[in-house]
């Protein structure tokens, strides 16, 4: 039964009244065809006829419902409607049920007849019942039609008497805007009159005002026309001197051109005569080179005529494309017209829902047949090389590509004869075997004319079909229109073929099964183009799972064409995400190199620093370098070629730090860190990121190759007082480690800077800090965290100044641990704020988030000292808004 909306509308009536129509018809004539039934069948019969009458006139008042327009509040009714149609619906089936299994009953034979009693199986208490249930069905639709006239009625009938209101209320309110109206305009023509009498004083008034200007103007005038007359007569006599003088200048110029213009006619004459002759011979041998090129043209027009006629295509019982004719020059002009058919059809395939390919499925085909024709460019130029050279094919040479689904790209060469017995190199190319045979038919002849040499040649396309990727063949074929009827769409030539992560496809990639993957590709079961829910593909799942043998073969069936340009560097990056499980880095390096050879890598410079200081980083974080891991340097220096990588990373910086035991790799950052003068957005350079890995590695030995590490910075051009945006130099952070500041000042004296002019952050020189130390012989120096007891005075007031700027001055044992007020804790806020202040320029807001970073690490380490009372300073200073703040410097203490 057909499914019906829920929603009762007089669509669904009407569609709902036709099928108990035809049950009821059906019904019928199967009741019709009952031998000796009884008279209780016929009296169901005239119900099941009654109740179709009324249903026919519900259908009717269905098809009117829905053309009218009725409110919503209406379709209340249509729901009644609907329900008593739904259960004659059911009546009427289960009537028919029984029907038909009396039908099949009668007509089997006489001895299933008496089996079953020959007598009429439906029970006469049933068929009344059935008919008391079609009866009280009909009585209800016919109470239901003529309630919902009535509730029409009424509803019209109230409609017609707001009708009736608003029309009364409307004409009152005309006439009020009508009497208004014409109040307003007796006022308006009141005030015009008014209006119009003072306009006509006024004009009055202006008139003999200006019969007064115009005589005064009368007068002017004959004054001025005196004296204009006056001035005239002197005019008159002017222009009539000047008229003379002109006629007789003009006499003599009229008399010296007349006497140059029969010079120059003589000379023009005689010119004329000079330049006959010549033109006449010229004219004669410019017709006669006109009429040698003609005819030339005539005949190499016939000549290509008559070869391009002779091209031929076919397509053997072999699914091969075959091209035949006779000169090799004409051997583009089938590839031209194959590409220009190519171009023009890829579109349409990838519009189609039938036929879906993908952005990088078309430029893929679009590839392979521009290598094909790049092919046939290169033996056309041969060719016509060789007719100049007075050289000919003396045999059949069969050139051909043939790439296999794993290993190294073959050569095909075959010669008959061999007078020229070279072998050619061929293209590889994944797209079947491409063939090319030609032949010489001639004889020796001359080699000047266009003709000295007719060749036939057969091109023969044979796409692979145990590649994976048939969409070539595909395209090809809808090209020609070969195929008599739309092909069935391969899994293949599908742009998104999403596979849950628990199908087979990628537990072959990530068990590395090259030939289960290819036993999955040729059985149509999996595609190099499926993709996981999450979009991530096969190439993608390679890389995560170190499958160097499957990347390469997934490369080898162009999946290196991705539709993402972004797929790229996300697949370089996440595939060293894996790096915590200690991975070989064999495979590695491997899917390395094969992505840099197959041009991965080469987009955006900023993709490019991304995806390097990704895999830097993580390497740094879960190996240790080793001979076996140097080739992944080498691999890195090839991709980061030709750019600049910033000091934008911490995780990149850090590895100045981290190489400074391995002196043979100086040479690979002295090639990333090509500008030493760069800094981060923090104004931080290589020198603040390589002290501070030093020190977060508990590098507190002091070592020769942490002194030539920092000695190679410092000589890169790195500045060794360079302030960050807090006010630290290098020379703060390695006060922090006494091994440390030991390398550090001997790296500063022995690449030509002086101790006293190299300051921290507080202003206080390498030679004054190095003064607070008990001694400093060679790398290994002693460490004193004493404080001098002039150098913290009679008040700590005095003292906000080292407070407030070196960091490594909370390295000293923190002096300051006689503070023991939370009062003192405010009071030295707001004097390292002031100082701040007064000291950089900037506004109080940055020097507040500044000195509050300063002071709470002064802080923190208070509240370990001192009483509960540093507890409360904490708890106040977070009320102000400084959570942030507090909280870094809480982290930085813990590391």
């Amino acid at each position: 039964m057909e499914v019906f909306s829920t929603t009762a509308n007089a669509f669904s009536v009407v569609g709902l009244a036709d099928i108990v129509i035809k049950y009821g018809v059906g019904l019928y004539e199967t009741l019709s065809k009952i031998k000796q039934a009884p008279q209780e069948t016929k009296e169901l019969l005239a119900e099941i006829k009654d109740v179709g009458e009324v249903v026919a006139q519900v259908r009717i008042f269905g098809d009117a419902y829905e053309q009218s327009d009725y409110p919503g509040k209406d379709k209340l009714i249509l729901e009644r409607v609907r329900a008593l149609l739904n259960r004659c619906e059911q009546e009427l089936l289960l009537l028919q049920k029984h029907a038909a299994d009396t039908v099949s009953a009668q007509t089997d034979n006489w001895l299933l007849r008496y089996t079953k009693n020959a007598t009429w199986v439906w029970s006469k208490q049933e068929i009344a019942q059935s008919s008391r249930r079609l009866q009280r069905l009909r009585k209800e639709l016919d109470t239901t039609l003529l309630l919902a006239g009535r509730e029409n009625d009424i509803t019209i009938h109230a409609e017609v008497k707001a009708t009736h209101t608003d029309v009364v209320n409307s004409g009152a309110a005309i006439e009020s805007c009508i009497s208004t109206l014409q109040t307003q305009v007796n006022s308006a023509t009141k005030s015009a009159a008014d209006k119009f009498a003072s306009a006509q004083k006024e004009a009055e008034i202006f008139a003999h005002q200006t019969k007064t200007d115009l005589n005064i103007v009368t007068a002017a005038t004959a004054q001025v026309q005196k004296t204009v007359e006056a001035e005239t007569d002197e005019v008159k006599r002017d222009i009539r001197a000047a008229t003379s003088t002109a006629v007789t200048q003009y006499a003599s110029l009229n008399h010296s051109i007349s006497r140059n213009a029969v010079i120059v006619n003589k000379n023009i004459k005689n010119a004329s005569k000079a330049m006959t002759k010549p033109h006449i011979r010229q004219s004669r041998q410019q017709i006669l080179n006109t009429s040698k090129i003609l005819a030339k043209i005539d005949d190499t027009e016939s000549t290509i005529v008559k070869h391009v006629s002779s091209i031929r295509f076919t397509r053997n019982s072999e699914q091969t494309f075959r091209f035949y004719g006779e000169n090799i020059e004409s051997l583009t002009l089938p590839l031209s017209l194959m590409h220009s058919g190519l171009l023009k059809a890829l579109p349409g395939l990838m519009s189609k829902p039938e036929m879906q390919i993908s952005r990088a499925e078309a430029t893929w085909i679009q590839q392979q047949i521009e290598a094909i024709m790049a092919r046939s460019y290169d033996f056309s130029a041969a060719s016509a090389r060789q007719k100049e050279t007075h050289c000919r094919y003396t045999g059949d040479i069969l050139l051909g590509t043939s790439q296999p689904l794993m290993g190294e790209p073959y050569e095909i060469s075959r010669v008959t004869k061999s007078y020229e017995a070279r072998k050619y190199r061929v293209i590889p190319t994944q797209c079947g075997l491409i063939l090319m045979k030609v032949t010489d038919t001639s004889e020796a002849k001359t080699v000047s004319s266009f003709e000295a040499q007719s060749l036939t040649f057969e091109l023969s396309f044979l796409p692979n079909n145990s590649l994976p990727v048939p969409a070539l063949s595909v395209a090809l074929a809808k090209i020609t229109g070969q195929l008599a009827s739309q092909p069935t769409v391969l899994p293949s030539v599908r742009v998104w073929n999403m596979r849950n992560f628990g199908s087979e496809v990628f537990q072959v990639v990530h068990d590395n099964d090259v030939e289960a993957l290819r036993s999955l590709f040729e059985q149509r079961l999996a595609s190099p183009f499926d993709r996981s829910p999450t979009g991530n593909s096969l190439v993608y799942y390679a890389c995560m799972s170190c499958a160097a043998d499957v990347f390469e073969f997934l490369i080898h069936q162009a999946v290196g064409l991705l539709d993402d340009t972004n797929e790229e560097d996300k697949i370089l990056r996440e595939s060293f995400h894996g790096g915590h499980n200690k991975e070989p880095w064999g495979p590695v390096c491997r899917i390395l190199r094969l992505a840099h050879a197959n041009g991965w890598g080469s987009g955006s410079e900023e993709g490019k620093v991304d995806c390097l200081l990704w895999v830097l980083s993580n390497f740094m974080i879960h190996y240790e370098i080793s001979q076996e891991t140097f080739e992944l340097f080498d691999i890195l220096s090839s991709f980061a070629q030709g750019f600049h990588v910033p000091f934008e990373s911490r995780a990149f910086l850090s590895l100045a730090s981290w190489l400074w035991p391995y002196t043979n790799l100086h040479q690979f950052f002295t090639t990333m860190v090509v500008d030493a003068n760069v800094v981060d957005n923090h104004n931080r350079g290589a020198l603040h990121y390589t002290l501070e890995a030093m020190v977060s590695r508990n590098t507190s030995k002091c070592s020769l190759e942490g002194y030539k590490q920092l000695r190679f910075l410092i000589e890169l051009g790195c500045c060794p007082h360079l302030e960050d945006e807090d006010g630290f130099t290098p020379t703060d952070y390695a006060r922090m480690d006494k091994g440390i500041f030991a390398m550090w000042w001997h790296a500063v004296v022995d690449s030509g800077h002086l101790p006293c002019e190299v300051f921290g952050g507080d202003s206080i020189s390498l030679e004054e800090t190095a003064e607070e130390f008990d001694q400093l012989p060679g790398l290994g120096i002693g460490y004193s965290y004493e404080i001098q007891d002039d150098f913290l005075g009679n008040s700590w007031f005095e003292l906000y100044e080292p407070l407030a700027l070196a960091g490594s001055i909370l390295m000293r044992r923190f002096w300051h641990c006689d503070l023991d007020t939370w009062g003192d804790g405010f009071d030295l806020y707001e004097v390292l704020s002031t100082d701040l202040l007064a000291r950089t320029g900037c506004s109080r807001t940055w020097s507040y988030l500044v000195g509050m970073t300063r002071s709470c690490l002064i802080l923190v380490t208070w509240m370990t000292l001192v009483s509960w009372e540093a507890w409360s300073c904490l708890f106040w200073m977070m009320l102000i808004d400084r959570c942030s703040e507090i909280v870094s410097c809480i982290l930085l203490l813990s590391q």
